[in-house]
């Protein structure tokens, strides 16, 4: 399971926010550009006097803008065809062609209604509802997709494409192959592609996974170390690129082992798994029961899906430390991914109770209580989140849900919206906006929403269950079944992605695998995560 409970919306409630899209270049003159839908850290682009500027939230690009991204950073890029491309730190691209918005009518390919993108390093997830819209250059291999969803990796070495839904064809001027989902291919330079089954693609985009907050609050920290509050303070109000500079400036100058606690924390939220690794590892190196150390253990895992490793490392934190509110955040995870809704909100308790000033806390609290039903009780700790630290995108994205469980759609649109100012990266207030809109009737814009989400958290199965369903109610069922695989395979204990998917097929005349996929819906209806009461 993924811990789940923007923004097409904001065009609509700009003047909410006082933001509008604006093209990142003023000399653009294409009616067709690629919007900046999220960014963690930085995102740069040339200008057309070759320039570098740093881009803002929600810009738009012109065809021919050269995009990269710095080592602690995450973009995601929507298209008029349809098409979302997340960033990973480290990418080089351009943005050769950008296509007009898809023409189902259209049946023809041609470079007319294709994106073209050249890659000169770096790793991009793709999610392609368009057919043989979409050509992927670089200097050691080519790909095509055929309507897909895949990502792509490409070095000075070699370059590998992952295939997760629909075909990819992976070419050099050595040769080609057809991949599917669930198989890779890898070209290294100059020499042919191959291709193999890949027993865990996902594993690919560890990368771009939603890892959940897990940073002390501010008052923990000594009055001797203003840098590093300073830091912890940037990161939660989302200067990313500001904060890990700060952390590891502290961390060459005096290489703390609580310095390390919180950079472990930063590198795992924005991605840097391996960095993020290195951190922890060094942490139970010098103490096998370090609490923190093994708390941020226990959320990675979580974020994997390894929930029986999850679980024993939550509970060895807390026996390490049972004063420790870290220890207690990620033992609710933990329980929350084994669908122990009653005991995740217990531990979520105790860590409000050895962390009352932390804003986070309480927001995590809150979040459980919605998702048992306690309405009364999740409005008066939301209140108390907001009035402890009403910027950060969690506190936000939660009073967001209360509005929505409360059917006080603008409202919810004003926190969903505020939320993913904050943190454009996060996928939950994406969801809400979702849902909010869905809601309000909006199923298209509502969709759209949710494929950001979806590239947000590849791995999640709610959002891949909303999404099949988002697609079921626009009539596109071959596109829903794909979303609804995907959220099996992703918890094959989450009954929604079986219930949406009954209904999908018995709209189809597929009588005998919905009556199947009804009765693993009830079968599995006892195992209820995240806001699934609230959501259908």
């Amino acid at each position: 399971m993924r811990i789940t409970i923007n923004i097409a919306l904001v065009i609509f409630f700009a003047p909410l926010l006082g933001i509008e899209p604006a093209f990142a270049d003023d000399n653009c003159s294409n009616l067709q550009s690629a919007k900046l839908e999220s960014v963690q850290g930085e995102l740069y682009f040339s200008t057309a006097d070759q320039t570098w500027k740093s881009a803002k939230l929600f810009d738009l690009f012109c065809e021919g803008s050269k995009i990269k991204l710095s080592q602690f950073s995450r973009a995601t890029l929507s298209l008029p065809s349809g098409i979302i491309l997340r960033l990973a730190g480290g990418t080089e691209m351009t943005l050769s062609f950008i296509a007009a918005e898809a023409d189902p009518a259209q049946k023809t390919e041609s470079t007319q209604n294709k994106n073209v993108f050249d890659i000169v390093k770096g790793f991009v997830h793709f999610i392609s509802r368009t057919p043989r819209h979409l050509q992927i250059n670089t200097p050691i291999a080519n790909a095509g997709p055929l309507g897909t969803e895949f990502a792509f990796k490409i070095d000075d070495k070699q370059a590998q494409a992952w295939v997760y839904e629909g075909d990819v064809r992976f070419f050099n001027a050595q040769g080609q192959v057809d991949i599917k989902a669930g198989q890779t291919a890898k070209a290294t330079l100059g020499n042919a592609p191959e291709s193999k089954i890949s027993l865990k693609p996902e594993d690919a985009v560890k990368w771009a996974l939603y890892y959940p907050p897990l940073l002390p609050e501010l008052k923990q920290i000594s009055s001797t170390q203003p840098e590093l509050k300073a830091a912890i303070d940037d990161f939660r109000h989302g200067d990313i690129e500001k904060a890990l500079h700060r952390i590891d400036a502290l961390v060459q100058a005096k290489d703390e082992l609580f310095i390390r606690k919180v950079r472990g924390a930063m590198r795992l939220m924005v991605g840097q798994v391996e960095l993020a690794k290195e951190d922890i590892q060094q942490l139970l190196a010098n103490n096998p029961n370090d609490a923190e150390g093994l708390a941020l253990q226990s959320v990675l895992e979580v974020s994997l899906n390894h929930k029986a490793e999850a679980y024993d490392l939550a509970n060895r934190a807390v026996a390490a430390n049972p004063n420790s509110a870290a220890a207690y955040t990620a033992l609710s995870y933990a329980e929350q991914a084994g669908f122990q809704l009653d005991k995740a909100l217990a531990a979520a308790k105790q860590a409000v109770n050895y962390s009352p000033s932390d804003s986070m806390a309480w927001a995590r609290k809150a979040e459980l209580e919605l998702s048992e039903g306690l309405f009364e009780e999740s409005e008066k700790t939301i209140q108390r989140a907001l009035q402890l630290d009403s910027q950060t995108e969690r506190t936000q994205t939660i009073a967001g849900f209360a509005y929505l469980l409360r059917t006080d759609t603008d409202n919810a649109l004003e926190s969903f919206a505020t939320a993913v100012n904050i943190d454009s990266t996060a996928p939950l207030p994406r969801l809400g906006l979702a849902l909010t809109k869905i809601r309000r009737g909006d199923v298209s814009d509502g969709r759209k929403d949710l494929e950001i989400a979806a590239i947000l958290d590849p791995n999640n199965s709610l959002i891949r269950s909303y999404l099949g369903k988002a697609y079921y109610e626009e009539r596109r069922s071959h596109l829903a079944d794909e979303q609804f695989r995907l959220a099996k395979s992703f918890d094959p204990k989450d009954p929604t992605p079986y219930f949406y998917d009954s209904i999908n097929k018995l709209t189809t005349n597929r009588v005998i695998e919905a009556l199947k996929d009804q009765q693993s819906a009830i079968e599995l209806n006892d195992n209820r995560a995240v806001y699934r009461s609230g959501l259908h």
